[in-house]
């Protein structure tokens, strides 16, 4: 079987994420909430650069719930970063894309959306 391709011009983050299944466009796309947050509109165009089925939803600045995960979100070093508090990564920040591939397939499973073939 062959690996999905990233879109043209997408991100080294939306690349990881297209191979880890994740790739064609969001299910629904998410909006930034806050122009003025470089964070959420950060966030806005790298997710809507995925086909997750899962979506974002800000709760303040820097923290979002994805599916039924808390998530804080930060750019380090010019990088999109998730940290959650339930063990991934450790407890540490980590790729947002890496992230998305942890938890997108327990979130599906959650919400009985059935996974990408």
């Amino acid at each position: 079987a062959q690996s999905p391709r990233s879109p043209r011009g997408a991100s080294p983050q939306a690349s990881r994420v297209a191979r880890a299944g994740i790739a064609d466009g969001p299910v629904a796309r998410y909006h930034a909430a806050n122009q003025a947050d470089p964070i959420d509109v950060r966030l806005e165009e790298f997710y809507n650069s995925t086909s997750s089925a899962i979506h974002f939803q800000r709760i303040n600045k820097g923290l979002y719930r994805f599916g039924s995960t808390e998530v804080e979100v930060e750019i380090i070093n010019q990088k999109l970063m998730a940290r959650t508090e339930n063990g991934w990564n450790r407890g540490k920040f980590g790729p947002i894309d890496k992230f998305m591939a942890a938890h997108e397939p327990s979130e599906r499973s959650r919400l009985g959306i059935p996974g990408e073939s």
